[in-house]
C-alpha cells in the first residue's frame, strides 16, 4: 500500500500540469497554474501518508520479532505517535486554504502555510530519530557477535539519509512561497522526492532475510535466558521458602523432645 502511495505521489510530479516547476512564472500562462497547484496539492498528502506508511513498517515488525513487553510497548507507542503525526499533516494539508480552492494560491485566503510545513517536516525528522532510537535499544544489549549487531544498526540508521532530505526540505519551504514560487520552489519539490525514496530505502532494507533471522533469533534467545533466570529465581524463593519450613519443624520437634512429660502413675 505504501509503494502505491509513493507512486501516486510520483505521478503528481510528473504530470503534464507539474512543468510549471523549474521554470520562471513569467513562462507559464496563468491557466496552467492551477493544475500544476492542484497536483502538488495531492501530492503533499500522498506523501505523508506513504512515508507513514513506511514509517510504521519498522515498529510493526520490531513487534513481531521481539517478545519482550517492554520492547514492544515502546513500538506501540512509536507507532501511535507516528500515526497521529500523519493525520494531523494530512488534515493540516487538506484544509490548508479555504473552499473552493484548498490547493491555494498567492490571492486566496489559506493558513500560515510556512509553519504548517515547517509542522510536517520537524515531526517528520523526530519521529525518524524515534525510529533510529528504538532499533538501538533493541539491538545493543543483544548476545550476537559485534559485528554483526554493528552491520544491524547501521541498516536501520541508514534512516539518516531521510532526516538529511528533510532538512534540506525545511531550508526551501520559504522558497515554495515565494513570489516566483515555481522556479524557486523546484529544490523544494527534488527533496520531496529524495525524502520519499530515502525514507522508502531505510524501511526496506533491514528486513533482508539473513539480518532479521539474526535479529530474531538474538531476541528470543535474550527473552529465553530472561525466562530462564527469573525461574531460577523463582524456585530459589521456593527452595527458601521449605528449608525455613522444615527448619522450624526441626526446631518444635527438638523442643517437644526437650520437654519433660508427666509421668503417669497406674493403679496396680
Amino acid at each position: 500500500m505504501a509503494f502505491v502511495l509513493a507512486v501516486g505521489q510520483s505521478v503528481t510530479t510528473l504530470l503534464p500540469a507539474a512543468e510549471i516547476w523549474g521554470t520562471s512564472m513569467d513562462e507559464n500562462p496563468q491557466r496552467s497554474i492551477q493544475p500544476g497547484l492542484k497536483a502538488h496539492y495531492a501530492g503533499e498528502m500522498l506523501f505523508v501518508s506513504a512515508i507513514c506508511l513506511a514509517k510504521l513498517a519498522i515498529p510493526v515488525g520490531l513487534w513481531l520479532v521481539s517478545p519482550v513487553k517492554e520492547h514492544r510497548i515502546a513500538n506501540i507507542a512509536t507507532g501511535v505517535i507516528t500515526a497521529m503525526w500523519a493525520l494531523t499533516s494530512i488534515l493540516g494539508l487538506a484544509f490548508q486554504c479555504r473552499l473552493p480552492y484548498p490547493w491555494g494560491s498567492h490571492n486566496w485566503r489559506c493558513v500560515d502555510r510556512i509553519s504548517l510545513f515547517r509542522y510536517v517536516g520537524v515531526v517528520n525528522i523526530l519521529t525518524d530519530v524515534a525510529l533510529i532510537i528504538l532499533p538501538t535499544v533493541i539491538v545493543a544489549p543483544l548476545h550476537m557477535p559485534l559485528r554483526k549487531r554493528i552491520s544491524i544498526l547501521l541498516l536501520f540508521n541508514a534512516r539518516i539519509c531521510a532526516i538529511a532530505a528533510t532538512i534540506a526540505q525545511l531550508i526551501y519551504i520559504p522558497r515554495l512561497f515565494s513570489h516566483n514560487y515555481t522556479l524557486e520552489g523546484f529544490p523544494f519539490i527534488v527533496c520531496t522526492q529524495i525524502a520519499q525514496a530515502a525514507s522508502f530505502v531505510s524501511a526496506c532494507v533491514p528486513y533482508m532475510q539473513p539480518f532479521m533471522e539474526s535479529l530474531q533469533s538474538g531476541l528470543l534467545w535474550t527473552d529465553e535466558v530472561q525466562q530462564k533466570t527469573s525461574a531460577s529465581n523463582t524456585t530459589s524463593n521456593i527452595t527458601s521458602k521449605t528449608s525455613r519450613s522444615n527448619n522450624s519443624y526441626v526446631e518444635i520437634d527438638t523442643q517437644r523432645a526437650l520437654t519433660p512429660r508427666a509421668i503417669e502413675l497406674q493403679p496396680f
